[in-house]
């Protein structure tokens, strides 16, 4: 009963609209969101899901191995505290972790280039497929025309 009573005594508000005026980085936030749900639908649309797992995995790859590293360098107080235990190592040091961050864009990129030679080779089999029916039906055609002029005679 006391946390009802703490949380009737509080002047904080309540509901949807809650802290929607307070910061503008909320609205940063939100400008962000709604970008980044455009610009993934205009990907895939234009693509398809395969480039967007490549396009996700990215800004991990980023933000790990380049991002971090040079931020641990800033020398600004609030990247000091953030980074008290000094500047982290480039390339970071964390095999796992190494591993774990290039495993999404690495695998879409397979996958899309696999995908990619699949599609070619059975564009080359439907060739070839063509080829021979049109050579059958060009032998059986003149095999017919060669009797017809035999019947002729």
């Amino acid at each position: 009963t006391a946390l009802r009573e703490a949380a009737a005594g509080c002047v904080c508000g309540s509901g949807v609209g809650l802290g929607w005026g307070t910061n503008y980085m909320i609205y940063v936030g939100l400008a962000a969101v709604v970008f980044h749900s455009w610009i993934t639908g205009v990907l895939v649309s234009q693509f398809s899901s395969v480039y967007r797992a490549v396009a996700d995995g990215v800004p991990v790859v980023l933000i790990y191995f380049i991002l971090d590293p040079l931020f641990s360098r800033v020398p600004l107080q609030p990247f000091r505290v953030a980074y008290s235990s000094g500047a982290l190592a480039f390339p970071p040091m964390d095999w796992a972790r190494d591993c774990v961050c290039l495993i999404l864009p690495l695998s879409g990129t397979t996958f899309s280039v696999a995908s990619s030679e699949m599609q070619k080779v059975a564009d080359l089999h439907s060739n070839e497929e063509e080829k021979g029916e049109r050579e059958l039906l060009d032998r059986d055609g003149s095999d017919s025309a060669s009797s017809d002029d035999e019947a002729v005679e």
